[in-house]
């Protein structure tokens, strides 16, 4: 059964180092670091008590949350536990008043830009490599109050 929570540094840094896609994983420190005076969120979702996948992001400042880092382990994708985080976390950057939430991606990873924007978040940059492969996308999806 998927569960998703809050996660200490130490979860998100032991998940990150087991992404395939991350050729540098952050340490528990270098997440600490990042985050140091921020207000984030780092979830977890574990299925049967086993880490599958995470979330982690802050604030850039009083309106824009960051989404920085998150995935699914292999084994786990394709089974709408990505959707879950990202609705998880949607809803805590609604509540915290946030307006507008960015992510970064990079055009190698396909299966991500196409997730993001099957849920609505918008190109706004690219950030131009020589190997177009490893071209940053940046999108932004508009956060709506009711």
């Amino acid at each position: 059964m998927l569960k998703i929570r809050s996660s200490s540094f130490a979860e998100l840094a032991r998940i990150n180092q087991d992404m395939p896609e991350f050729g540098q994983a952050y340490d528990e420190n270098g997440i600490g670091e990042r985050l140091q005076g921020r207000d984030y969120l780092g979830l977890i979702a574990e299925d049967n008590g086993k880490f599958c996948g995470f979330k982690l992001g802050y604030g850039l400042d009083k309106f824009i949350f960051y989404s920085w880092l998150g995935g699914v382990l292999p084994g786990y994708r394709r089974h709408g536990i990505a959707a879950s985080l990202l609705i998880e976390q949607e809803g805590w950057v609604r509540q915290r008043g946030y307006t507008q939430i960015q992510v970064k991606t990079r055009n190698c990873h396909n299966a991500m830009l196409q997730f993001l924007l099957k849920h609505d978040y918008l190109i706004y940059d690219i950030e131009a490599k020589t190997d177009i492969h490893q071209n940053r996308i940046l999108l932004t999806k508009e956060i709506l109050h009711a």
